[in-house]
């Protein structure tokens, strides 16, 4: 299995302020040993921003991207320009982010997949086929 991990998972993992790091550790130390953690550099900025407040959350993190574990998929929005562009226009009623439209189209390229996410609009998007995206949350 593949998790493709979004902003405020990955954030709340590195801040211990954060509201959602009890249950974050605990979902990691559940599900992420077996599984394959992707993201995207899109997801990497957003958590930089998030994380701009605490010190200590900006260097774990750091580390974390210098060090297996985390690790960044090898995916280029130049590549997948155009689908990615084709779901802001599907959902262009909502407010939608550049981030979650690359998780969305990573999730319907990776076989076996889940969005491990804090959000509730992965909830509303929807995969080819009308089918719901797998999410962990």
């Amino acid at each position: 299995m593949t998790i493709i991990a979004d902003t405020g998972p990955i954030a709340a993992l590195f801040n211990p302020k954060d509201q959602w790091h009890s249950q974050v550790v605990e979902t990691s130390r559940k599900f992420l040993k077996p599984a394959v953690v992707v993201t995207c550099e899109a997801v990497v900025t957003e958590v930089f921003f998030l994380l701009r407040s605490s010190q200590i959350g900006v260097q774990n993190f750091a580390e974390a991207l210098a060090t297996p574990g985390l690790y960044i998929f090898p995916w280029s929005f130049q590549q997948h320009c155009s689908a990615v562009m084709d779901l802001y226009l599907k959902y262009n009623d909502r407010p939608t982010s550049f981030a979650d439209m690359c998780l969305l189209h990573m999730a319907s390229t990776i076989k076996d997949s889940l969005i491990w996410t804090l959000d509730c609009d992965f909830q509303i998007y929807r995969l080819a086929g009308n089918k719901p995206v797998p999410i962990l949350s």
